[in-house]
């Protein structure tokens, strides 16, 4: 696959500001130095990968990259093997790891979809950590943002998580999260990129499928401006989370919740104290970013989601002193009532990929 790398100033204008837009997110958020980028090889990932290098020298950038073949299609050699020769062309180095998809979903009792997402953040956060990135950069754009609202919609999850995925989450950025992925499809035929196609993408096996070709083109045809207010709508989930998370946080100042670990089960309790001060609608909070708390642990990542109705039930049980009472969430995290305490638990799951090398 040759390829040769254009510099920002060969770009057209549109290919240009679309980098240049890019760079103003990283600014935004303060990234810099190394970055990590998760490429599959699909258009959205290799215009990711092409924006970073061309942005690299401009904002002083160290990158490296990784590709997770999933194990579940027989085409993904060929898929690791066009993300080799493409990090080679643009002079990143990376690495090539393989996920046991099927043992995860087993082991967590999850769909294919939420166990790959489950072991991919865990395989990058660890060779983040492995080799000094600063963060991990991730190609999800608009229209992935709608269709993740969507499907935390059908699931029941509460707010703010329901304004879908975060363009930054800890270590993690989506520089492209408010951009119309056709942008970045012009601007890899622009260049004479190639990118490879995921033939799964077309089932509608998948729920996140049968909603991008199904339920989204109907949404859009009544309002093409979906996906600009989904962005805005998970702006506005930002900017709420951000109050709500400085007024939790000094709550936890006076009253800390306890981690152990002691027994092989990882847990977070939240006193009664603590929960005795909490209005109603922090309390909700509080019990989620237990929830992220343990998923941080166990995992590695933030992606611990929960349904509303739970957590209303939970926080029922406690608010009537109903204890010994056990609330399932997604992923296996439990959590129980104890007198007024509030006990969180998960087992931690070791996610293994067999490594096949850096390039």
């Amino acid at each position: 696959m040759p390829f040769s790398l254009p510099k920002l100033q060969q770009l057209n204008p549109a290919d240009a500001r679309l980098c240049l837009d890019t760079a103003k997110v990283l600014q935004e958020y303060h990234v810099g130095g190394s970055m990590l980028l998760a490429i599959s090889g699909g258009a959205d990932s290799t215009a990711l990968a092409l924006v970073a290098a061309i942005m690299a020298p401009r904002l002083d950038l160290g990158l490296s990259a990784m590709h997770i073949d999933h194990g579940l299609r027989a085409e993904s050699p060929e898929d690791a093997a066009f993300v080799a020769q493409l990090c080679a062309s643009l002079h990143i180095p990376c690495e090539i790891a393989r996920l046991d998809t099927r043992q995860i979903a087993a082991v967590r009792r999850c769909g294919l979809e939420e166990a790959g997402r489950i072991g991919r953040h865990a395989m990058l956060e660890e060779h983040r950590q492995k080799i000094g990135a600063d963060c991990i950069l991730l190609a999800h754009h608009r229209q992935d943002l709608c269709e993740d609202i969507l499907m935390r919609l059908l699931r029941g999850a509460a707010w703010p998580a329901i304004a879908g995925m975060k363009r930054k989450d800890g270590r993690i950025l989506r520089p492209f999260l408010y951009m119309a992925p056709q942008r970045l499809r012009d601007f890899l035929n622009s260049c004479s990129c190639p990118w490879r196609e995921d033939a799964s993408n077309a089932s509608l096996m998948f729920l996140r499928n049968r909603l991008r070709h199904t339920v989204l083109p109907l949404l859009e045809r009544e309002n093409p401006s979906l996906g600009r207010n989904a962005a805005n709508l998970r702006r506005l989930a930002d900017v709420d989370q951000e109050f709500w998370d400085g007024y939790i946080a000094e709550a936890l100042k006076k009253n800390p919740w306890l981690e152990d670990d002691s027994s092989g089960i990882l847990s977070v309790t939240l006193s009664g104290e603590l929960l005795a001060k909490l209005p109603r609608a922090a309390r909700l909070r509080v019990y989620h970013l237990a929830m992220r708390r343990l998923n941080q642990r166990a995992f590695g990542n933030n992606l611990a989601q929960a349904r509303t109705e739970t957590l209303f039930s939970l926080d029922a049980a406690h608010s009537c002193g109903e204890g010994g009472r056990i609330f399932e969430f997604c992923g296996g995290i439990k959590a129980r009532t104890s007198h007024k305490n509030v006990i969180f638990q998960t087992t931690k799951i070791f996610i293994e990929g067999k490594n096949n090398g850096s390039i």
